[in-house]
């Protein structure tokens, strides 16, 4: 008989665990009835199981699996084919890399020791004959490896969702539309309570003054009153990092005195400063119901990074946009933006009906103050012309500057009556503008000309055309009675 076959029909168990308990890696044996006849103690301190409660028993019977199901070390003493181990473990129980008819793999096991990941092998013990007399089974705790692998996996998984994020972020053109889509995105796609973006109100101030600009579950209609209630209070984990200039990680903010919730039922808040430049332009708040680590603080460093960079990009083109469509004598729009808002009325009109009054303006005697004083004069009589025509207009109606001393007004959906009545406050509004260097004989007063849709036709640029003509009849005749 093979001595070691021997060894183990004679159950000299304690001679084997002794061997084995001076062996560092946590090691179990089975014999051929897969009943556990050795486990050694780094096997009782991994798994907390002593061996006088696990000597003879199996380990389906452990219920360490629910279902319960064979461990590796089973398979190999039944023999098993690759496909049956793998229907059990899938992909990640594979032969070892030895080749030696040893099989290795991981798993996780949520009943044993509050539940741990281990990696595993399995070995048959075999005579010298190639009879199988056991098998030996290896354990090692990798839960440590595991949770830094889907850390890893969860960080790099969010760094690419951050990218598709400022990828649709890029296409942008203003920043109220950058805002909005940058907490939807995020909110969506990370599944955060609620992300809000607060702005620097002025960002060229040392004070900071913030207002919530865009959130992803506040209404818009609260965004005022929170934002005053929140600078009234005195307190903000926003404030804070704003003034500090650095993220704030509150895990739990029932202990801090400065949070001021925005939604209830919010236990943690992360807030992260928007600088660009050394200008602080804005905050990141991102409210949850956990803690957040550090590797949610470089995700959201990395987003107010890109995000400060793409404000500042559409902020400019902002400028530049309406650099492009405003007169900067008057500061109304100018000739090029008078013709897009004409297209865009005229779809509007064809498509919904209504009613539009089309006003041309022209300024009285101006050619004379622009001869006589000089253009500088000329200038300030045009500035003060624009401020009293944006005061004195109704918000819904539009006024851009034609060119020279001639304006155009557009007013939507308003009865001929009222437009007469709006010419007249005009006009006296007009004549009361006093300009120091203007003499008393210079008057500033205005002729105009309307023309109406539907009834002068419905084509407004040549209604434009018409109110240029009736505005010119006009100066004709108040000429010949100025005269």
């Amino acid at each position: 008989m093979n001595p070691l076959e021997n060894f183990f029909k004679m159950g000299n168990i304690e001679k084997i665990e002794q061997l084995l308990d001076k062996i560092p890696t946590p090691i179990f044996m089975l014999n051929k009835e897969h009943k556990i006849i050795a486990w050694n103690r780094t096997c009782e301190a991994l798994t907390g199981i002593a061996k006088e409660d696990i000597h003879g028993k199996n380990w389906q019977s452990l219920g360490f699996y629910d279902p319960p199901r064979p461990i590796l070390a089973d398979f190999l003493l039944d023999g098993a084919e690759a496909e049956k181990i793998r229907s059990f473990y899938g992909e990640k129980c594979h032969v070892a890399a030895s080749n030696n008819g040893s099989w290795e793999g991981e798993d996780f096991f949520p009943n044993l020791n509050g539940g741990i990941w281990l990696y595993f092998t399995a070995s048959l013990i075999k005579d010298d004959k190639g009879s199988v007399l056991g098998a030996v089974e290896t354990l090692m705790d990798i839960t440590s490896i595991k949770e830094k692998e889907f850390k890893l996996e969860k960080y790099n998984h969010r760094l690419i969702i951050l990218h598709e994020v400022i990828r649709e972020l890029s296409g942008e053109t203003t920043l109220q539309g950058l805002l909005d889509k940058a907490v939807s995105l995020i909110g969506e796609k990370l599944n955060y309570p609620n992300i809000s973006i607060l702005a620097q109100e002025d960002p060229n101030k040392s004070e900071v003054s913030l207002s919530i600009k865009a959130a992803s579950c506040l209404n818009k209609e609260q965004f005022s009153k929170l934002s005053d209630k929140l600078k009234k209070s005195g307190k903000g984990l926003s404030y804070k990092a704003a003034r500090e200039m650095r993220i704030i990680n509150t895990p739990s903010t029932s202990e801090s005195e400065d949070f001021f919730p925005f939604l209830d039922n919010i236990s943690s808040e992360l807030d992260i400063p928007i600088i660009f430049s050394g200008t602080l332009l804005g905050v990141i708040s991102v409210e949850g119901t956990v803690p957040f680590d550090e590797d949610d603080e470089k995700i959201f460093q990395i987003f107010a990074d890109q995000l400060g960079v793409l404000w500042k990009v559409t902020e400019s083109m902002e400028i530049i946009k309406r650099q492009a469509s405003i007169d900067q004598l008057t500061g109304l729009p100018n000739r090029f933006l008078l013709f897009s808002r004409l297209k865009e009325e005229q779809h509007r009109l064809l498509r919904y009906g209504g009613q539009l009054s089309l006003a041309m303006m022209d300024l009285a005697g101006f050619k004379a103050i622009n001869d006589n004083l000089g253009h500088f004069v000329g200038d300030k009589v045009l500035r003060e012309v624009g401020k009293v025509l944006r005061s004195t207009l109704r918000q819904s109606d539009f006024c851009a500057r034609f060119g020279g001393d001639e304006f155009v007004i557009f007013f939507p959906n308003v009865p001929h009556e009222e437009v007469l009545t709006a010419i007249s406050r005009l006009r006296n509004a007009l004549s009361s503008i006093h300009i120091e260097e203007l003499p008393e004989k210079y008057h500033i007063e205005a002729d105009f000309g309307l023309a109406f849709y539907p009834d002068d036709g419905k084509k407004l640029t040549q209604l434009l055309q018409l109110a240029d003509q009736r505005m010119y009849d006009e100066k004709r005749r108040m000429q010949r009675l100025r005269e």
